[in-house]
């Protein structure tokens, strides 16, 4: 079988996220190829996630082939396996070829990358992909684990805490992700970002359930006192076993 984009993974996340069509269709097309040379091929596992507040939506294009056509603001792929070494990744305006950024990103055997759409700076609204290799560890058992990602543009940096309990993350700037953190199962959990230093939270995500095993990204994009069109915004994304 020729080494597509998408390949099946043995050690692939279940993840909560969305499949549009066109990787949908290749990745069913993939998953019906079981033989040995399909399984042995040496691959990655790369997510996206829409975090460029001044864009509704962003389309991915990887080495020319369109793969989601329009990630919304918030929006997280989920895990998909990619062929190894130096691949394009471009940015489109959502559901259109007008082009935003472009990247090549060298993806290495077995590993797993989280590829970010984020805002350039604070001062305009151009954007740029960044990537996060990602580690990966076995919560201990009954735990989760909890990251922060911060792509909100400029000098401040950031902590994060949870609603109500205890402080997570501290002094994040633009384009820093923490490392994992364990944290225990909730049923309702919500996570407040404040700028370091400020007495009031900056914005907190929405609720989220905590399941253990689990592994959940909060991530920041937008500006604080931001326009309508790049306002400061929490989200949270989750890939789970």
């Amino acid at each position: 079988m020729k080494l597509n984009f998408f390949l099946p993974f043995k050690k692939r996340f279940l993840t909560a996220g969305i499949m549009l069509l066109a990787a949908s269709t290749l990745l069913t097309s993939c998953l019906k190829d079981n033989s040995d040379d399909a399984q042995d091929q040496p691959y990655a596992a790369v997510s996206f996630t829409q975090a460029a507040a001044s864009q509704p939506s962003v389309g991915i294009f990887v080495d020319g082939s369109a793969y989601f056509s329009a990630l919304l603001l918030g929006e997280f792929t989920g895990y998909y396996n990619a062929g190894i070494g130096n691949r394009l990744i471009t940015t489109a305006v959502g559901g259109t070829s007008s082009k935003l950024s472009e990247q090549t990103v060298t993806f290495e055997d077995a590993k797993y990358y989280s590829i970010f759409t984020a805002n350039k700076s604070a001062e305009n609204d151009s954007i740029s992909t960044w990537v996060v290799e990602d580690s990966f560890t076995t919560p201990t058992t009954g735990k989760a684990k909890v990251r922060f990602v911060q792509l909100s543009p400029g000098t401040n940096t950031f902590d994060v805490s949870i609603v109500g309990g205890a402080s997570l993350f501290s002094t994040k700037a633009f384009k820093s992700a923490s490392e994992f953190k364990e944290i225990d199962p909730a049923d309702v959990v919500k996570f407040a970002v404040r700028e370091t230093g400020a007495s009031a939270d900056a914005v907190e995500t929405s609720d989220t359930k905590i399941v253990a095993g689990n592994f959940y990204t909060i991530v920041l994009a937008g500006q604080v006192n931001g326009a309508s069109t790049k306002v400061l915004k929490a989200f949270v994304t989750v890939a789970y076993q």
